[in-house]
């Protein structure tokens, strides 16, 4: 592998590069850039290769020698191709990837570590201001943000709460080239347990849910049977659950937003 990869550095590391930029001007064309770090650190010593997944043909070589970034016909990205980034420094690290192309995700990040588990996405921090609201008022809800990675797989970039008194600051780890959504789950209770103690806000679900929560009021003990379920009507007054009280609550389904913006730090 090391002896292609020296062969394929030193054959085309000046080769892709004028040819890219004599005619992006010709057609219109994509920007692709990579980066290469070590341990976290900038290399200065690698070479990346995309090649087609579809016909196996190589697409364009980086080195720290080559034009960065090189550009591509529309026609031939927004399809999965095969980057291979390699660092030379002793002892020599590869990885691979196969992400999909495109306007938006136009930037590989390699992370190459000595550690096999580490040799994964890598990732850099970033925020996210996030605000819930329920019935149009400020409320405290769990939030994840899922990124869709430029290889067409899903991870959790991060999650949190939000507060009632207004913006939250959700703390991500991202990709360099992913899309990122946020979504928001309403609080869904605990399955209903027999003499289960209970406190003020704990939300107790049915074992057969029907759409309603209940939120207690006034703490105590569950009964030790299932008791028979209400709705919210008129003023919705609490009622007695077991020693306990609750008023039922509207159990809102999970809403996303996406994609969102976040400010990398």
């Amino acid at each position: 592998m090391h002896l292609v990869s020296d062969k394929l550095r030193r054959n085309f590391s000046k080769l892709f590069a004028p040819a890219m930029n004599l005619a992006k001007f010709s057609v219109v064309r994509v920007p692709i850039s990579v980066e290469v770090k070590r341990e976290g650190e900038v290399s200065d010593d690698y070479m990346v290769t995309l090649t087609s997944s579809a016909t196996d043909g190589l697409m364009a070589v980086y080195t720290p020698e080559t034009t960065n970034p090189q550009w591509f016909a529309r026609s031939t990205i927004y399809r999965e191709v095969l980057a291979q980034a390699f660092e030379y420094s002793e002892p020599r690290l590869g990885m691979s990837r196969w992400p999909t192309l495109s306007e938006t995700a136009n930037h590989l990040l390699f992370n190459l570590t000595e550690g096999d588990s580490d040799n994964q996405v890598p990732t850099v921090d970033a925020k996210l201001a996030a605000i819930a609201t329920v019935d149009g008022a400020w409320a405290s809800r769990e939030t994840v943000i899922v990124e869709r990675m430029d290889d067409g797989q899903w991870r959790v970039a991060g999650y949190g709460r939000t507060s009632e008194e207004g913006l939250t600051s959700l703390d991500l780890k991202i990709t360099t080239s992913g899309t990122l959504y946020a979504v928001g789950l309403d609080d869904f209770g605990v399955t209903f347990v027999p003499a289960l103690e209970v406190a003020v806000g704990d939300r107790v679900r049915p074992a057969t849910f029907t759409g309603w929560i209940y939120q207690v009021t006034e703490r105590g003990t569950l009964p030790a049977v299932e008791p028979e379920w209400w709705p919210a009507i008129g003023e919705n007054p609490s009622r007695p659950l077991g020693t306990a009280r609750a008023v039922a609550v509207r159990y809102f389904r999970p809403l996303a937003h996406g994609p969102v913006p976040v400010e990398r730090i």
